[in-house]
């Protein structure tokens, strides 16, 4: 009994599932609302999770047909009047089906974002809707029992409250008001101007204004003006190397945009908003497997520096680019993986995550990397980041931060299906026909056979011979190659044929520009000039006609543009382009199979699908295939590096060999790109800077080529600047330089390239390499304080080296520099002109001119009093030419100045100075010096190890005994006092 109750429970519970639960589906509620925008209306279904659907129209309704059944909340829509659409209905049609009342002739369009599906109806002329009808019905009103009414009795019902009714309605002249201008509120302006250009980037963060100028030389700020710029707070000043940053409290409410640029900057903050223009990333995907490896590209004229700010107010390091122009900036924030992108309104402002960003400046823009890439999936990367904000609001964007266009039918030129004549198959036999029916004909009658012809190879996928027909056709008829039919056979024919330098200016001839097919042909040229950015720049958005051509063209135009759909992430439009490719039809070339296994490879890596790509590729590495077996085994040795798969050295191996795998084109390039990346990343920087240049060689005045030249230049600049000279020997760093010297950055950066080098160089002893660098670095390069310092370094540098006329030499350059720096500045520079006489004084005594040496430290003592530094070098040199006098004189200063106690026991350094002097003393034949110091420091010598000695050479002298002065002369030892002096300019702090 209990077993079968309880069978019976399971079985009306089983049954209660089955009756309600498609009921709670089918009574799913989906939020709906519309709105108004500048020239179209716009209804959202928002669904929780979107199912698919279909648009159709018909007369002057719109059906949008959902493939799952629920309830559409419509009681807000039709309470809502918009311009282009009139009421909404819904039924259930295999689904959920919503018909909106439309002009017959209006366009429209659709499209999704996450789980909601929106349709836009574009403004028509003949729009009957529910909002026009009423404001009509408003312009119009009549009462038929009474006369019209005038304005001022309406006015005066209205007041007293009286119920206006009308019972029917009659035409009545609508009275335009004129509009009246709303004056905006005034701005204030903040100025700069400066003798010299400057470059700039103005951003707002933290409710903070920044202004950052790149030429730290400013000492004016800028100035603020305005009604009210006593209300704002005044600007702080931040020097920072390289430049100066002002920073300003800045309340919410204000617009702030930016004008000039160069000598005269205006940064208006203004209530009032303006339009902007901002400068707009491009994306690109290159590297190991062609698409992987992102990096983000701003074309912004006139880029200038690098800055970098440390942010006190939120705690982090801000990466900075100025610009020259105003009208230069990347505009909304935008945030992403490796880095964000601050909102500027000058120039370029980036926030790290990573400890390797690589920010690169070149003539054309900005380019931003990282090793092995930015992380980059889609086009959406580079979304704003206010998308996720305006989502919810009326007013929404789509993926890509804009309106999405429409995606129309493209207009066409080609008829490639009625050209082809049966295809392959028939060619040569239709070929033979039209060959024959020509050979009685003449004038227009061969030229139009000619044509047929040429139609004929292009929809047979023959470029090169529907060339030559076009070459026939044009030199038996004049005249014809300006037509647009004739331009346009051209372009396909020479894209077609691989002659793209013949294709791409007849693709942008101007009469050709109103066919939107030819998009597709640009594309596909531009890619076959490896130009992918243009290239996907330039593809149409419907790219449905592709799929309409002949298969013999449209399998390589689809192969085309799949790939440089996955260069730029667009993973949709690439399988898209991917499915028109039949690969299992046993007559697709197995160039066509071995292209389409490559780029659907590629397409499961960028899902994520590693272990596929990896089988497919490793497969294609085999194949006979020459292109695609290195192609595949480059993305495959990428791949399984960046997982770990294979070792660094496994993976030079097999780019080494990939090097002769192919040939002439921008694979070879990528390959020696990435084996140079793999040689610099493993610390091999001579081998990976030399294949990089080699890289270059193959490809040059490519986007390519701009791309290895630019990791190329971050490589060497980040070797020389951020320490990891520690990481390789020093003489590896002196072949590095002398072999890409060319890659040192103009200005102070390079300069102090050269300065850490010979910093190096100095550290090793190879005293003549560095000096060489840095007498280089004064001639040619260095000027004001900058030249006085190394100059001085250089100095000492050849006196350490025994090289005394090398150093005279580095000191007249120094003394030239100070005296045209005192003249510029206005500074007496006495310490450096102090330490040049110093130094000149030692390289006059290396080279035996002392006495020389000696009056110009006498006069320099006389004018900077108790130098130690001039005691202690008059001491050696004396000391060295057995100039007694002098070195014992020098020898008491030096004495004086440890102000030695005679109470304490002395240093050893004290204890030698003492027994100098008394030595200098005791050849100098000064008995009663030398009979002073025996008396002062007889006692505290008695206590060290030169007690005996010091007694020896300070007793009175007798004959026969070690006080002669034979003896004491045996007694005498190198003295080197100047020593640490010159040792202390062999590392210098840079400061």
């Amino acid at each position: 009994m209990l077993l079968n109750r309880i069978t019976k429970l399971c079985f009306i519970s089983i049954f209660c599932f089955l009756v309600f639960v498609p009921e709670a589906v089918a009574n799913q509620e989906v939020r709906v609302r519309v709105g108004d925008h500048d020239n179209y209306s716009r209804i959202v279904f928002e669904w929780n999770k979107s199912p698919p659907y279909s648009v159709s129209k018909e007369a002057g309704a719109l059906t949008v047909l959902f493939k799952e059944s629920a309830q559409a909340d419509l009681s807000s829509v039709n309470a809502v009047m918009v311009e282009n659409i009139g009421t909404v209905s819904q039924k259930k049609d295999k689904g959920l089906a919503v018909t909106l009342q439309i002009s017959p002739d209006a366009k429209f369009r659709h499209f999704k974002i996450g789980q909601r599906i929106i349709v836009d109806v574009y403004d028509s002329a003949g729009t009957p809707n529910r909002s026009k009808a009423l404001s009509q019905a408003k312009n119009t009103l009549k009462a038929t029992e009474k006369p019209p009414k005038t304005l001022k009795d309406v006015q005066k019902e209205v007041k007293s409250g009286k119920q206006i009714v009308v019972d029917t309605v009659e035409a009545m002249p609508i009275v335009e008001v004129a509009s009246v201008p709303i004056e905006p509120e005034d701005p204030h302006v903040i100025t700069l101007t400066t003798t010299k250009k400057v470059g700039m980037a103005v951003f707002i963060r933290a409710k903070h204004l920044w202004i950052v100028v790149d030429d730290p030389s400013i000492t004016v700020p800028p100035q603020l003006s305005g009604p009210d710029k006593d209300k704002f707070a005044n600007f702080d000043r931040m020097d920072i190397p390289g430049g100066v940053a002002y920073r300003m409290p800045l309340s919410d409410g204000f617009n702030v945009y930016a004008e000039g640029g160069g000598l005269l900057w205006r940064v208006v903050i203004s209530p009032n908003t303006r339009s902007r223009n901002p400068v707009k990333s491009q994306a690109s995907f290159d590297g190991m497997s062609d698409f992987a490896g992102g990096s983000l590209f701003w074309p912004m004229a006139l880029p200038r520096k690098k800055l970098e700010i440390k942010d006190s107010l939120v705690g982090d390091t801000l990466h900075i680019v100025t610009v020259e122009d105003a009208g230069q900036y990347a505009g909304e924030a935008r945030k992403y993986i490796d880095m964000e992108v601050i909102d500027s309104v000058v120039g370029l402002v980036l926030k790290s995550w990573v400890d390797d960003l690589a920010i690169g400046i070149v003539p054309e823009g900005v380019n931003v990397t990282r090793a092995g890439g930015l992380s980059l999936s889609s086009k959406r990367d580079t979304a704003p980041v206010l998308l996720t904000q305006q989502i919810d609001e009326e007013d929404t964007y789509n993926e890509y931060g804009e309106a999405p266009p429409e995606k129309e039918a493209l207009s066409r030129i080609f008829s490639f299906k009625g050209w082809e004549m049966g295809g392959p198959n028939a060619l040569e036999e239709n070929r033979r026909v039209l060959m024959v029916g020509m050979s009685d004909k003449d004038g227009y009658g061969k030229v139009e056979g000619l044509l047929t012809l040429a139609k004929l190879n292009v929809a047979n996928n023959r470029g090169v011979e529907a060339l030559g027909l076009l070459r026939i056709a044009e030199n038996e008829l004049a005249g014809i190659e300006q037509s647009p039919e004739f331009i346009s056979l051209r372009a396909a024919a020479a894209t077609l044929a691989g002659q793209y330098d013949v294709a791409i200016p007849n693709l942008f001839d101007k009469e050709l520009q109103k066919y939107g097919e030819i998009g597709i042909w640009k594309a596909t040229a531009l890619a076959g000039l490896e130009d992918w950015k243009q290239a996907y720049n330039t593809m149409p958005d419907n790219l449905d006609l592709v799929a309409e051509y002949p298969v013999q063209i449209r399998y390589p135009i689809a192969l085309k543009l799949a790939e440089t759909s996955l260069r730029a992430g667009d993973l949709d439009k690439a399988e898209g382009l991917l499915a028109l490719i039949d690969e299992s039809d046993k007559h697709v070339p197995a160039a066509v199979v071995a292209a389409f296994s490559y780029l659907s490879a590629e397409a499961s890596r960028q899902h994520g699908d590693a272990d596929t790509a990896t089988k497919t590729w490793t497969k294609l590495t085999k194949s006979r295939d020459d292109y695609f077996r290195a192609k595949a085994g480059l993305s495959l040795t990428r791949l399984q590096l960046e997982d770990k798969k294979i070792t660094p050295a496994e993976a030079v191996d097999r780019l080494e060999a990939l090097r002769y795998a192919w040939r002439g084109d921008e694979l070879e390039t990528l390959i020696n790109y990435r084996l140079g990346q793999v040689y610099i990343e493993n610390g091999d920087y001579l081998k990976g800077l030399s294949v990089l240049r080699n890289a270059i060689s193959l490809s040059p005045d490519t986007v390519m080529s701009k791309e290895v030249t630019s990791y190329m230049t971050d490589t060497f600049r980040s070797l020389f600047t951020s320490g990891k000279l520690e990481e390789i020997s020093t003489l590896d760093a002196v072949s590095i330089y002398d072999e890409f010297k060319e890659l040192t950055p103009a200005g102070s950066e390079g300069d102090l390239f050269v300065q850490n080098l010979a910093e190096n160089l100095v550290s090793v002893d190879l005293l003549g390499r560095a000096g060489s660098l840095l007498e280089h670095q004064i001639i040619h390069r260095l000027e004001g304080d900058d030249a006085i310092k190394v100059g001085l370094r250089l100095a000492a540098i050849r006196l350490l080296d025994s090289k005394p006329d090398g150093a005279l030499r580095a000191l007249d350059l120094t003394d030239q520099a100070i005296n045209l720096a005192a003249t510029e500045y206005s500074k007496s520079y006495s310490e450096e002109r102090a330490e040049s006489q110093l130094l000149r004084s030692r390289a006059l005594s290396k080279l035996n001119r002392t006495g020389e040496a000696v009056e110009m430290l006498d006069l320099l003592a006389k004018r900077r009093g108790g130098d130690l530094n001039i005691a202690r070098l008059k001491a050696d040199m004396a000391w060295v030419a057995g100039r007694w006098d002098d070195a014992a004189e020098a020898f008491q200063t030096l004495i004086a100045g440890e102000n030695i106690s005679l109470t304490r026991p002395v240093t050893d350094a004290q204890r030698d100075l003492i027994m100098n002097r008394a030595i200098a003393l005791n050849l100098a034949g000064n008995r009663v010096a030398l009979t002073n110091l025996r008396e002062r420091y007889g006692d505290t010598m008695k206590q060290t190890q030169k007690s005996r000695m010091f007694e020896l050479v300070t007793r009175p002298r007798q004959m026969g005994l070690l006080g002669s002065r034979d003896s004491v002369q045996s007694l005498i030892s190198e003295v080197d006092l100047f020593g640490e002096f010159l040792e202390s300019y062999r590392k210098m702090d840079g400061s």
